[in-house]
């Protein structure tokens, strides 16, 4: 069975697309001008660069990432960048800093493999594929192995890896889900919380309900109500959370139900678990809901920030 996570997409028709990449572009350089510190946006913009090829641009978003946050996804994100320049030293380098950041993610394994395939050191790249064998066997990874054993002359493992890999052609790969793409989906709904799948709801802030302010008052902490003047924030990136180990071992899924504030310069900020769904998926919910970039909120022209509430989803497929 293979292990994933599924959030729910709004109807487009309804809600409208995500901007087109120039226009998203443009969008997340105007928020990085007002606030130069803004890491998220880094990573969004340096995502949205790969997906039109810009890697010398993208390289240098995901390098001012990693001076203000250096994790896991970031040096990730550089390595494609590298990857596609074809600079597979420093994708290699950047890689093994991922896996010491996050050992327990074999894509970061599978693609260093690759990456010392490409530069003709096989046996490095078996001891690679060998690791993501071991913890998510699937196509990719055999047909690699079986690449670097046909050229180091052991056609006998070629053989049985190519075997491996047609009988794992009916069985995807059970990899973590890690898109570095934003995904195509369109913006949440409105005052309402689905039943599965994201959306913006009024929520609550300060640790109290905001039910009975005017829609247009801010709280004491100066974040609005949507509605009464106040619009919603409007998605321009967004990150798919990781199957925790534990939730996967367990087959476990359900919903997290998040309460947060989008600021005024379209951060996520006061992360709050208000329905639990634990072994370490509350934990990635937060996690991938921290690098979700907007367009903020507005009142009377001016970008303010707003509370919302947002569930994800996660689903074994």
């Amino acid at each position: 069975m293979r292990t994933t996570l599924a959030l729910v997409v709004l109807s487009a028709a309804a809600f409208g697309q995500l901007p087109p990449s120039d226009q998203r572009i443009a969008d997340l350089t105007e928020l990085i001008e007002r606030k130069p510190d803004f890491a998220a946006a880094y990573y969004a913009r340096g995502v949205t660069r790969l997906g039109v090829r810009q890697y010398a641009d993208a390289e240098q978003d995901f390098s001012k990432l990693i001076e203000l946050k250096p994790d896991a996804a970031a040096y990730a994100g550089r390595a494609e960048a590298y990857d596609a320049m074809k600079r597979y030293d420093q994708e290699i380098a950047d890689l093994t800093m991922a896996i010491s950041m996050k050992p327990g993610n074999p894509n970061y394994s599978l693609r260093r493999a690759n990456g010392y395939r490409q530069k003709g050191e096989c046996q490095a790249a078996i001891l690679d594929y060998n690791e993501v064998i071991r913890r998510a066997p699937g196509e990719a990874a055999f047909r690699g192995r079986s690449a670097c054993r046909k050229q180091l002359g052991d056609a006998a493992g070629a053989a049985e890896d190519d075997r491996m890999a047609e009988q794992m052609k009916a069985a995807p790969a059970m990899l973590p889900a890690v898109p570095l793409a934003p995904a195509p989906i369109a913006p949440p709904r409105i005052a309402t919380v689905p039943s599965n799948g994201t959306g913006f709801g009024a929520g609550t802030g300060g640790g109290g309900s905001v039910g009975s302010r005017p829609a247009a008052s801010p709280s004491p902490d100066n974040v609005y109500r949507i509605g009464g003047g106040v619009s919603q924030p409007s998605i321009l990136f967004k990150v798919e959370p990781e199957y925790s180990e534990e939730a996967r071992k367990a087959k476990w899924q359900g919903a997290v139900t998040l309460s947060l504030v989008v600021n005024q310069f379209g951060e996520t900020q006061n992360i709050k678990v208000v329905t639990a769904l634990g072994l370490g998926l509350d934990e990635q919910a937060i996690e991938a809901v921290q690098k979700w970039v907007f367009k903020p909120g507005r009142k009377d022209g001016q970008p303010v920030a707003v509370y919302a509430t947002i569930q994800v989803t996660f689903k074994l497929l």
